[in-house]
């Protein structure tokens, strides 16, 4: 990347490089990722889109709150050789997800994950990759039991000719014998619904 400035005493415009970061999570202050004081040699910062985002043990594990939308980055690396899990919270399928530029790897200690949701769909992992995802061994992309909450909603005798009683409604738990946004591409993983 480059980088114009002028100089105020002539006309003329000088050019200096801008060098992206390697930026090492260190969680020595909290987990939050937007906390400049959990990351090392990040230029003071926290991970801008150019930088290589190195995940790899840490005093705290770190959490990305994508409330404000989408984040950026150049590459990713999870868990190399120490235990490490980054979870992803507020994130949806429209427009609040990471984004990385190149490479991600998930290596033998790493897990990628979402904060877990309660009654409400809150919080999805949704990740725009564009070189290469690799998972090792024993590394994964792990959101087991993070849908929603499971939930009975209990009617009153119907009406008209058909007039069904005892009528239920199932969401989340272990029922899993539809989905919302059925087909090859679900919408909302871990949703269901049973009627009884």
């Amino acid at each position: 990347m480059l980088q114009f400035y002028s100089n105020e005493s002539s006309s003329n415009f000088n050019v200096s490089s801008v060098f992206a970061s390697t930026c090492t999570w260190t969680g020595a202050t909290s987990t939050s990722w937007a906390v400049s004081s959990n990351w090392n040699s990040c230029a003071s910062t926290t991970p801008q889109s150019g930088d290589d985002v190195v995940v790899n043990g840490g005093t705290n594990q770190p959490t990305l709150d994508l409330t404000s939308g989408p984040v950026t980055i150049n590459s990713l690396s999870l868990g190399s050789s120490a235990s490490s899990t980054l979870t992803i919270s507020n994130g949806d399928t429209n427009t609040k997800r990471l984004i990385i530029t190149n490479d991600v790897t998930i290596g033998g200690s790493g897990t990628l994950t979402h904060t877990a949701n309660t009654t409400t769909h809150v919080h999805s992992l949704y990740l725009e990759v564009g070189g290469n995802m690799t998972i090792s061994s024993g590394g994964k992309i792990d959101v087991s039991g993070k849908g929603y909450q499971g939930a009975t909603l209990a009617y009153a005798d119907g009406f008209g000719p058909g007039k069904g009683k005892y009528g239920s409604l199932y969401a989340g738990g272990e029922h899993m014998e539809a989905m919302a946004g059925m087909g090859l591409a679900p919408l909302h993983m871990g949703v269901s619904r049973t009627a009884h």
